[in-house]
């Protein structure tokens, strides 16, 4: 057994993080919004199923586009 001390600190001393090889995915961060393409999307959707209600409502004439 030793006859000094050992000094053991009592939170362990962190070498600081290298600023450079952080993820620059993960630094987008931010409010979570939806993007235009997914916007577009989406009424993309909307539109054909209220086309596809209307078509099945009534009878539709695809060549001079009305629906009756």
């Amino acid at each position: 057994m030793p006859s000094y001390a050992v000094y053991r600190p009592e939170e362990p001393i962190l070498k600081p993080r290298n600023p450079v090889a952080c993820s620059p995915p993960l630094k987008k961060g931010g409010a979570h919004v939806k993007t235009e393409k997914r916007k577009r999307q989406m009424q993309k959707r909307e539109l054909k199923t209220e086309l596809a209600a209307i078509k099945s409502k009534g009878r539709c004439d695809f060549h001079s586009g009305l629906c009756f």
